[in-house]
């Protein structure tokens, strides 16, 4: 298999790069420096990857579309980008196009757990924290773990930012009769590699734009 990883320099795009390597993964990486089309002519390219910026995430979703290959996207705060656009691109050239804010495999099952907890419970909070370094906040993955629940609900994102290199997450979900409180840590960023390696394993199975956790196979 042969993948364009752009942003390979990145805090996470570095640890993908070496766990790509490290599963025998013909990668072409990309950093600031180097124009991703600069390759519209190479040959196999199977997909891209990409953890880059939004000017990067613009440039690799029109080299997909150019080029008839997969994306997967792990940059964050993504908003000016017309993902209606490039959806209805992806099915007519039947690509997948992956935009997810967290790729640890564990997310799949929690959002789907905690939108099955959805209408029990009324009052929920989310709180996240990170190293001071981390440039969005509320982080991409409280912004994904608020979608698993009714765009109705206000849901407060408490986001800290710590001296530490921590990655947590708590979910607390309260009604007048129970509470649950789920915490979640990422000990290692190598977890998101795996996960992004994984989908990669079974991306042919997507077509279109996939945005929502909740539509990823287990």
């Amino acid at each position: 298999m042969k993948v364009i990883l752009q942003g390979y320099k990145g805090k996470t795009g570095s640890v993908i790069y070496n766990l790509l390597k490290e599963k025998k993964v013909e990668v072409i990486p990309i950093d600031i420096d180097n124009n991703i089309f600069n390759y519209l002519n190479e040959e196999n390219i199977d997909a891209v990857i990409d953890f880059s910026s939004l000017s990067g995430v613009k440039n690799a979703l029109d080299f997909a579309i150019r080029k008839k290959v997969n994306l997967i996207i792990g940059t964050t705060s993504l908003e000016e980008i017309d993902f209606d656009f490039y959806h209805e691109q992806a099915l007519k050239l039947n690509i997948g196009i992956v935009v997810l804010e967290n790729y640890l495999s564990s997310f799949i099952s929690i959002s789907k757990f905690l939108s099955s907890l959805d209408n029990d419970f009324k009052d929920i909070v989310i709180e996240e924290t990170h190293h001071e370094s981390k440039k969005d906040s509320p982080s991409g993955t409280a912004k994904m773990i608020r979608k698993c629940f009714n765009k109705q609900k206000k849901i407060p994102i408490l986001s800290n930012r710590v001296k530490i290199y921590t990655y947590e997450h708590i979910i607390r979900l309260a009604n007048d009769y129970e509470e649950i409180t789920l915490v979640h840590r990422c000990l290692d960023k190598k977890g998101y590699a795996q996960g992004v390696y994984n989908l990669l394993m079974s991306i042919n199975e997507y077509i279109g734009v996939i945005r929502d956790v909740k539509e990823m196979k287990e």
